[in-house]
């Protein structure tokens, strides 16, 4: 049982990714015209909740955000241990634990837009809309869930092999 490269490579990147986006969200409007933030002068024409800065729901999720690198980045530090340690099995539960936020925060998000009838999105042209809306939210949702799945089956066997041992 163990942390897999790709898992610990998307925890890394996701974790850089989020933070400079909280930031974003977090410092508006002072980042709105800031060089480091240079992507979301077009992001926010397409999520409209972005540009909003008195929309309390992508504030609050920013927060959510920061409270999930954190359990990310204990994942990370747990899992140098042995393959099949306690540490490493205290990394696999916070992997899942943070994935398990990633996905449902990006469900409850786009969810979100979907009840609303599109407010936030709907305005798109088709392509935009796919391109640079669906497909990168989209990536939010296939990747913490093929890591829930990676990581669950590995704790169930582990659990499975502990069970036979006794």
């Amino acid at each position: 049982m163990y942390l897999k490269g790709w898992v610990k490579a998307w925890f890394v990147i996701s974790s850089l990714v989020v933070l400079w986006d909280a930031a974003f969200v977090l410092l508006r409007p002072m980042s709105f015209d800031h060089p480091l933030w240079q992507p979301y002068k077009l992001y926010i024409t397409v999520d409209l909740g972005y540009g909003d800065v008195n929309d309390g729901f992508v504030i609050a999720q920013s927060w959510m955000n920061l409270v999930e690198v954190t359990i990310s980045t204990h994942a990370l530090i747990l899992a140098r241990g042995s393959p099949g340690s306690r540490q490493m099995a205290r990394a696999m539960v916070y992997a899942l634990v943070s994935s398990g936020f990633t996905w449902w925060k990006t469900v409850l998000y786009m969810g979100r837009d979907v009840l609303s009838g599109w407010e936030h999105s709907g305005h798109n042209e088709m392509f935009n809309w796919i391109t640079l809306y669906i497909i990168p939210n989209g990536i939010w949702l296939v990747v913490p869930l093929a890591i829930m799945l990676d990581v669950s089956s590995q704790l169930i066997r582990a659990l499975g092999d502990k069970r036979k041992a006794n």
